[in-house]
């Protein structure tokens, strides 16, 4: 059975678009030891707050060593982080937390970072965009080259797999296009992603063991059509 905190948490997590559970959430932290927080969730439901950021950074050792520490909050965060951020326990991330009424939207950070993390900030947030800053290790197994689809097609032989993760079996041929397929499906909850910038001239894609430069591969149309702007925020 569910907690009453887990279940407003859960309502929360449920309509990412409606205040009204996050309003009722906030009622919840104020009667039980959380006024700031509380009151954070209502200015910004009532937009009395803007968006707000949490960034992170690595912190060099010494001024002659380039060794980078851990994570840490970062002193160019454009607002002072409140103490109920520091008490959450949010995973530091190599990039940026974005809230937007009171709970975490949208989170940019490297690949590697999400795959660790991305479940424990889902458990908590409500997050519908993901911007990677690193492509994801994806492995797609491609069926016979001569068998090859036409350009962005899926095929019932291409199986993709995430770091063990997940397998998906039909995803599209091009690796980037396979990359958004198995993150949509292992976090559905997300409803974009934005992935980096795609491949230049003199970057080579190996297909079936044939070494391609990308921008001549057969997939190039493909490769070109994931190319967007970041998604925008919310009104």
């Amino acid at each position: 059975m569910l907690t009453d905190h887990a279940a407003l948490l859960a309502a929360v997590l449920a309509s990412p678009d409606d205040d009204a559970p996050r309003l009722v959430y906030a009622d919840w932290l104020e009667e039980h030891g959380e006024p700031e927080r509380a009151e954070f969730v209502r200015r910004q439901c009532r937009g009395q707050e803007p968006n707000r950021e949490v960034l992170y950074a690595r912190v060099l050792h010494t001024t002659h060593d380039d060794t980078r520490g851990p994570l840490h909050l970062a002193e160019g965060n454009d607002w002072p982080i409140p103490d109920w951020w520091k008490r959450s326990d949010m995973p530091a991330i190599d990039g940026i937390y974005t809230l937007w009424h009171g709970f975490v939207w949208a989170v940019t950070c490297s690949a590697a970072d999400w795959l660790a993390h991305g479940d424990r900030i889902l458990a908590e947030h409500p997050v519908t965009t993901v911007r990677l800053t690193t492509m994801p290790d994806v492995e797609v197994s491609f069926g016979p080259f001569d068998a090859r689809p036409e350009r962005g097609e899926t095929h019932p032989m291409c199986v993709a797999n995430l770091r063990g993760i997940n397998k998906v079996k039909g995803v599209p041929y091009d690796d980037r296009l396979a990359a958004e397929a198995l993150l949509a499906h292992v976090w559905p909850r997300v409803k974009t992603w934005t992935l980096p910038p795609g491949p230049r001239a003199g970057d080579t894609l190996t297909i079936n063991g044939q070494t391609w430069d990308v921008l001549d591969s057969p997939i190039v149309g493909v490769v070109d059509a994931v190319r967007r702007p970041p998604a925008a925020d919310p009104v």
